[in-house]
């Protein structure tokens, strides 16, 4: 008979078959005439565990995936459904503003199972049918439950009972003894005593001639005769930690086991008493020895048998390595003992810690997977499927930068870690498999002992519904700690204009080298949990020069690691959200058998890191305080209006838990050389606190327990930390605070520049920057960068510190050039016979797409897709205007201009729909305009597109994420030129127009109406003006006067400044256009 072998990798997850790959005979293998019987074996495959299907929805996918890969989701639905695949926007709060990139089809219901629970098996059971007269059975064995348990079994109830060492529901222990076939209970011998909880017990059966003693620590508990004189091991797998029921795995020991062996002979009492007694337990040697697992290799999933039959076996669903064996007193090891060797100490010994709801992955088909687009921005995800009468399931991803495609500047770390850490329902309850975390043990809740097993480890290939993107932890005041604690930060970068990638925790963990293609990285929420290599990659990147913004608090408190899926933690003490452990000599992890426990205690200090430590949680919620107002982060480039003692972040910007400098922490160590952080703000509240040991110092009113602080570090890296976790929810709430995270990252080199192109009187492109300091080459002055112009410029930034600018030629034909971050290229000419000016957009971050209208009034495309430049596409029209064009939800673009029939024309690009409404065709909105219109993107997944009529009307029609507004709305007016918009916050936008005066109109939408009226700028000017976004909410706005010469006028979020001549002569229609820059680079 051959078994086709499900093969080992379905072994280990509980769904049976045989340990190593390919075809396996099932003959037995007798022993040969001078061993003794029982060292023969049969080759018997696992038996499948016990299976629960489950309920409702549950969805497992990749927790990280990079954009250009495909990410597969294994789902279990008990009715049919759809998954929507989507990044999430702008609304915390809900699905509103995601950009929905994906949507399958109606999927059958396919509910699917798990098959939880830890044993080993062993493939070479003892010879189904021979009949044997003596055998032992022995291990040390620390229980943490009752009901029936499986020690060391080959035996299936009830159709194939051969041989078993139990623990009974009672709490006894009980042997086994039959013919291998049906369970009798005569056989079954029971011992007198119930065997205590949580403490190591030596239980012992042997069986000689139909003699059966029953030794509990050496002593006999039961010593019956049986009505046979021999039995027969049967039919069943050989198992340690589990026995079969009715073909299937189950009775799974809940708790530790240590040293079990098979002997061919039946010990005798002195025997099995000096072995209970034993100041050592070693394993026995000789040739009655015919299975003999000691349990050493302290990681992996096989164990080896050490007698010379080599009853070798692997561990279904894991396990638990790392606890000491049954001479070892976990407590003796002082938590100050930074010289203990786990790997040095002869009397630790071994054991395997198992259990019945050991579930680290599930063995699902893939129900659907999509591809993300590489061109897609770096952002949260989550795959969404509705549930009827219930909030819909979430299953949320990171989705980090294309490898083929430039990073972004800045790197946002996802605290997944944490995020897993706190995930002790992965199925929603529908099973208590896996149901326990790093907060919760093992045991479901209505277990007679609630302090259970602490969960040292979780699968990471499992759902995590703990991270949903809308929990909150306190729903009466909006309180997060995890998922939505973070996509505050992802929204306000967004919303001040910041490009970034995100990466999880995992990531970093991969690939320390991860930071290096990044000059700024940020840590926002609840960033708990830390691995050895993610903190020392950090510390490594700071000391390299590297910037590090930190909004997070009870940061790196917990030392993790992550290895062939499995993250782990053991924490102590349980005063601080630690586990109920035997002592600080379990805080050594499996993966490098190195401390674990207080990241503090483990060798890798918050406070070397971010500058902050925590110090305590759950105080009462109050704002920061400012400590230090004449800092340059309150003062450059933006002034934060405030003076000391003033509140900062609103009033529950110091929440839940929160980080302080190490002077705060009673009981801390020396700050090591170099530690010199500059404190510029506080969270003041009544709180309890705690040492640096972790024990609490008692509850004190008016204490810090929060902490803002500056730390340049050596070759010019920096650390800007604000130590609650609540601290990316206030920058939505203070905009003082939004200030001060923009000053600080401007002094970090993330700095918001600026260019003002025209077209000068004799037909040259001129130019001039702004640094983010001041104008150059100098106010009235500019820079020449080529000849031979006719239309006004374009500018955008096309990847990071990469512009490109372009203008139609004399000759009709575009002319483009680019900047590198150091000079400028040469002037390249794409052809084409074109009018007017350009319209530019970039996207993708390397991808850019140039629109033209051509004289014969047909509107023409010109694409670079990252590598190279592509042919010139006609997109048809009969138009009577310059283009406008937007990039919306990251990889969707939108053109428009004005139709000869006066009305506006538009038209849309997807990459899964190609231009709509077809490739030549546009939509007609109508109206009857006499300008160019102007699209605007906002608001996360917004459109406004505007124009001013016959009559000097600006009209506006809208994109709610959804669908068109019906008509045009009338704005008022009179405009006589096409409109600037610029969107202030991602909220907001201002609307520019020029009056037949000439003089400068605006109007402005507030987030939830229009102004009245358009307010007066006063000026003289012709032709159209142009505006620019920078610092979130700040204004650039220039247009040419009627003496050829540029005014611009800036908006700092509050007030304008007066017109200032920017210098000329040059033609009308200006460009001014804002980018990000980063690093030391030369001016544009």
């Amino acid at each position: 008979m051959v078994d086709k072998g499900i093969g080992r990798r379905q072994l280990l997850k509980g769904l049976g078959g045989f340990a190593v790959g390919g075809a396996i005979g099932l003959a037995n293998h007798p022993a040969r005439a001078d061993e003794p019987r029982l060292a023969g074996y049969t080759l018997r495959p696992a038996a499948t565990n016990a299976a629960e299907t489950l309920s409702g929805i549950h969805v497992v996918a990749q927790k990280s995936v990079a954009a250009g890969e495909t990410v597969d989701f294994r789902v279990s639905a008990d009715a049919p459904y759809r998954i929507e695949v989507a990044r999430l926007g702008w609304n915390t709060e809900d699905p509103g503003r995601d950009w929905v990139v994906h949507r399958t089809e109606l999927l059958p219901a396919a509910p699917r199972p798990v098959r939880p629970g830890s044993y080993v098996h062993v493939e070479r059971a003892l010879p189904s049918a021979a009949l044997l007269h003596e055998i032992t059975l022995e291990c040390w064995v620390r229980r943490k439950v009752g009901g029936w348990q499986g020690l060391i079994t080959q035996h299936d109830y009830p159709s194939a009972c051969g041989v078993g060492l139990f623990v009974g529901e009672d709490g006894r222990a009980y042997a086994y003894f039959g013919d291998g076939r049906g369970y009798r209970s005569p056989w079954m011998v029971s011992g007198r005593s119930k065997l205590p909880l949580d403490r190591w017990v030596h239980v012992v059966a042997t069986f000689r001639n139909g003699q059966v003693a029953l030794y509990v620590d050496g002593l006999v508990e039961a010593s019956p005769t049986l009505s046979r004189s021999d039995f027969v091991a049967g039919s069943a797998p050989l198992r340690l930690g589990a026995y079969g029921t009715r073909g299937e795995t189950g009775s799974f020991l809940h708790g530790d086991l240590a040293m079990p062996v098979i002997y061919s002979r039946a010990l005798g009492a002195w025997e099995v008493f000096m072995r209970s007694r034993a100041s050592t337990i070693t394993a026995p040697r000789g040739a009655d020895v015919v299975g003999c697992w000691p349990l050493d290799e302290e990681g992996g999933d096989s164990v080896a048998d050490s007698s010379l039959v080599r009853r070798d076996g692997v561990i279904v669903n894991r396990g638990t390595w790392m606890i000491g064996g049954p001479r070892f007193d976990a407590a003796r090891v002082r938590r100050d003992d930074t010289s203990y060797d786990p790997d040095l100490d002869p009397k630790r010994g071994h054991a395997l810690r198992l259990s019945p709801d050991d579930l680290y992955e599930v063995d699902w088909p893939i129900s659907a997977r999509y591809t993300i687009p590489d061109d897609l921005p770096s952002g949260l995800f989550v795959a969404r499927i509705d549930r009827s009468g219930q909030d819909p399931y979430h299953a949320t991803f990171v989705v980090r930068a294309s490898a083929a495609r430039p990073r972004a500047r800045i790197l946002v770390l996802c605290a997944t870690n944490t995020w897993h850490a706190y995930n002790d329902q992965p199925f929603s309850g529908a099973t208590t498999a896996a149901a326990y975390s790093f907060y919760r043990t093992h045991l479901p809740a209505a277990s007679p002992n609630p302090s259970g097993i602490p969960a040292y480890q979780l699968g990471l290939d499992l759902p995590w519904p703990s991270a949903g993107p809308y929990d909150q932890r306190y729903t009466g005041r909006g309180y997060s700690h995890l998922v939505r604690a973070e996509r505050f930060l992802h929204v306000w970068l967004e919303k001040n204009g910041y490009d970034f990638d995100l990466a999880s925790d995992a990531d970093l963990d991969a690939d320390p080298t991860l930071l290096d293609a990044y000059p700024v990285v940020m840590i926002a929420g609840h960033s708990e949990y830390w691995s050895r290599r993610a903190y020392d990659a950090v510390q490594s990147w700071v000391d390299s020069g590297g910037q590090l913004v930190v909004a997070s608090g009870n940061t790196m408190f917990w030392r993790v690691s992550i290895e062939d899926g499995v993250i782990e933690c053991r924490k102590l003490p349980n005063t601080v959200g630690g586990q109920a452990i035997h002592g600080v000599g379990e805080l050594y992890h499996t993966h490098d058998h190195a401390r674990g426990g207080l990241a503090r205690e483990a060798g890798m200090p918050a406070w070397q890191a971010t500058g902050l430590e925590c110090i305590a949680y759950d105080g009462d919620p109050a704002p920061f305080e400012v400590y230090d107002a004449t800092h340059p982060f309150y003062t450059t480039p933006e002034l934060v209006p405030v003076s000391d003692g003033d509140p900062l972040g609103g009033l529950l910007a110091v929440d839940h838990e929160y980080d302080v400098t190490l002077g705060q922490i009673a009981n801390a160590p020396p700050a090591t050389a170099g530690y010199a952080p500059t404190v510029i703000a506080q969270g003041i509240t009544n709180s309890n606190r705690f040492d640096y040991a972790a024990s609490w110092q008692g509850w004190a009113n008016d204490v810090v327990v929060a902490e803002i602080i500056d730390w340049p570090r050596q070759n010019g890296g920096r650390v800007f930390s604000a130590g609650s976790i609540a601290t990316a929810s206030a920058l939505h709430q203070d905009e003082n605070l939004s200030t001060v995270f923009r000053n600080a990252l401007d002094q970090m080199g993330v700095v918001f520049r600026r260019n003002l192109l025209a077209l000068g009187a004799g037909g040259e492109l001129v130019n001039k920057w702004h640094t983010g300091r001041a104008w150059g080459p100098g106010v009235g002055s500019w820079q020449t960068l080529g000849t031979g112009f006719a239309g006004a410029p374009t500018g955008v930034m096309w990847a990071p510190n990469r512009l490109a600018i372009m203008a139609i030629s004399t000759s009709g034909t575009l002319r483009y050039a680019h900047w590198n971050g150091s000079s400028w290229s040469g002037w390249s000419d794409f052809g084409g016979s074109f009018q007017g000016r350009p319209a530019a957009v970039a996207w993708g971050r390397n991808r850019l797409e140039i629109f033209c209208r051509g004289r014969d009034g047909r509107l023409y495309q010109k694409s670079w897709t990252g590598a190279h430049w592509e042919a010139w596409r006609d997109l048809g029209g009969t138009l009577a205007s310059d283009p406008t064009a937007i990039v919306r939800e990251g990889d969707h673009l939108a053109v428009a201009a004005l139709g000869t029939n006066g009305g506006v024309h538009y038209k849309w690009w997807s990459a899964d729909g190609g231009w709509g409404p077809s490739a030549s065709g546009w939509q007609d909105f109508g109206g009857s305009f006499a300008v160019a219109p102007t699209l605007v993107a906002w608001g996360g997944n917004r459109i406004d597109l505007l124009a001013a009529d016959g009559a000097g009307h600006v009209q506006v029609k809208w994109w709610d994420g959804s669908s068109w507004s019906t008509g045009w709305q009338d704005l008022g007016g009179p405009i006589v030129s096409r409109v600037a918009v610029g969107v202030r916050a991602g909220e907001s936008l201002s609307v520019f127009g020029i009056d037949p005066a000439g003089r400068m109109r605006l109007k402005w939408w507030d987030g939830a109406s229009w102004s009245t009226g358009w307010q007066d700028l006063g000026g003289c000017f012709v032709g159209a003006p142009s505006v620019a976004t920078h610092r979130g909410g700040s204004l650039t706005l220039a247009a040419t006067g009627e003496d050829a010469l540029v005014y611009a006028r800036e908006w700092d979020g509050t007030t304008w400044s007066g017109w200032q001549s920017m210098g000329g002569p040059v033609a009308p229609n200006p460009c001014v256009f804002s980018w990000i820059a980063t690093g030391p680079l030369a001016m544009p």
